[in-house]
């Protein structure tokens, strides 16, 4: 669509009739893929181009800007409002307090609105006539057709037709997404819709709002932060819309992400009876809970030494924006783990902190003992040490083995006497006894035990 693939860039040269014919194909030789050429340039050709505004300070144009939110905080609200007031080309909301100028800034122009199908007859079309929109500059784009009839719009799909509105409509300037979770069937779709509108954005030089359900977070110093989230990473642009905590159907427009230089002033925005908006300054921050700073330490706190279960911890880190994911993960890193009490279906999962090992008990010392006691058993605690035999050099080599006895001599009938080196050596002249004398020996030994 918006890049060329390398696989579709190769092609197969035609076979001959000869090589139909035989059937050949195996000698033909495949071309060189036709690689795409890198956009470069160095920094000193061309002028240099500053950042325009469709909303100075707060929407740039060629770039796509994330609105999100919790659910009821009026994000879709907002943009159909901004919609509205780009295809009369009012001005837009601002701060007394802006540094950006909004003199000379030409925001009127034709709006795409990407919406759902069930959402664009009775939904978006009465919001945009409350906003006395300019119908006929807004067009809104919810679904397709093709041989199985209709069906809904699905992104990055359908992003094709909304570079085809963009090349046919007249002064495009704003493209919203109303609902990228809605509009994508599942995560990586959501990242490649964000990469895609990147391209779309800088080819058409037109603004694109993306509103995105999710949870701001605060840090330590209470301010708000962009949600972790690798979808939100792709926007340089993110502002937030954060309900009130005293006042009903009241929100505040706060920058949680501005990667050019410091953005402009946070506004409020009051839902009327009538479903219009009033927009207004934001004098002060939202009031931050102390004591529930940061994710890690949010979860030490309400967890603390004892069990929760997890439900009820997954409930309360939605109200302060930290995912189920996220909360995992930090319990994990802090040690604590899933435990599942009860049977069947009435168990339920807790978060618990395991208990850590106890050290092994050590043997209780001796009181009280009596000296002269100690004295006479303190030979039980020093090693035992077995004397050397005197036969043994200090090495522990073998040394001179000592001659046999006599009379074990005189019942062999050997004659051994001593060698210069102290090794037995046999006597000249003396034989050994005979196989036959050994054997009489040991009947006559027989018969005396029989006889007794």
């Amino acid at each position: 669509m918006l890049s060329r693939s390398v696989s579709a860039a190769v092609r197969l040269p035609p076979a001959s009739e000869s090589d139909i014919s035989a059937g050949v194909f195996t000698n033909r030789k495949l071309p060189e893929p036709e690689w795409e050429k890198p956009l470069a340039c160095r920094a000193d050709e061309g002028p240099i181009k500053e950042i325009e505004w469709l909303w100075p300070g707060r929407i740039p144009i060629g770039k796509v800007t994330l609105l999100t939110g919790p659910a009821g905080a009026g994000k879709s609200l907002v943009a159909l409002d901004l919609a509205a007031r780009v295809s009369r080309g009012e001005e837009l909301p601002r701060s007394e307090e802006d540094r950006f100028p909004h003199n000379g800034v030409d925001s009127r122009g034709s709006v795409l609105v990407v919406v759902p199908m069930h959402e664009a007859e009775d939904v978006v079309r009465p919001r945009l006539r409350d906003f006395k929109a300019d119908m006929s500059k807004v067009h809104l784009l919810f679904g397709g057709h093709d041989q199985a009839g209709d069906r809904l719009v699905a992104l990055p799909h359908d992003l094709s037709s909304v570079e085809h509105f963009l090349e046919v409509l007249d002064f495009p300037k704003l493209v919203v997404i109303d609902g990228l979770e809605e509009l994508c069937p599942n995560r990586r779709q959501e990242e490649n819709t964000m990469r895609e509108l990147t391209l779309l954005a800088v080819k058409h030089k037109v603004a694109i709002l993306v509103v995105a359900r999710s949870n701001p977070r605060r840090n330590k110093q209470g301010e708000y932060q962009p949600p972790t989230n690798q979808v939100l990473g792709h926007a340089p642009v993110v502002w937030s819309l954060i309900p009130d905590e005293d006042e009903k159907y009241r929100s505040h427009l706060i920058s949680t992400r501005f990667n050019f230089r410091r953005p402009a002033r946070g506004l409020t925005i009051q839902i009327t009876e009538t479903g219009t908006l009033q927009w207004g300054e934001l004098d002060h921050q939202p009031e931050i809970v102390p004591d529930l700073p940061v994710l890690e330490d949010w979860l030490t706190h309400i967890l603390g030494n004892g069990a929760m279960q997890t439900t009820e911890v997954e409930a309360l880190g939605l109200k302060f924006g930290f995912s189920k994911g996220m909360i995992y993960r930090a319990g994990k890193k802090l040690g604590y783990e899933k435990e599942h009490r009860g049977f069947g279906g009435l168990g339920k999962w807790y978060w618990v902190r395991p208990e850590p090992p106890s050290p092994p008990a050590k043997p209780a010392e001796p009181e009280n003992l009596d000296p002269a006691v100690l004295a006479e058993t303190a030979w039980l605690d020093q090693p035992v040490r077995r004397p050397r035999p005197a036969d043994t050099r200090e090495n522990g080599s073998p040394g001179a083995q000592p001659p046999p006895a006599p009379e074990l001599v005189a019942e062999r009938g050997t004659a051994v006497e001593p060698s210069s080196n102290g090794v037995p050596a046999a006597a000249e002249g003396v034989t050994e006894t005979s196989p036959a004398a050994g054997e009489e020996r040991i009947e006559s030994a027989i018969g005396e035990m029989d006889g007794t």
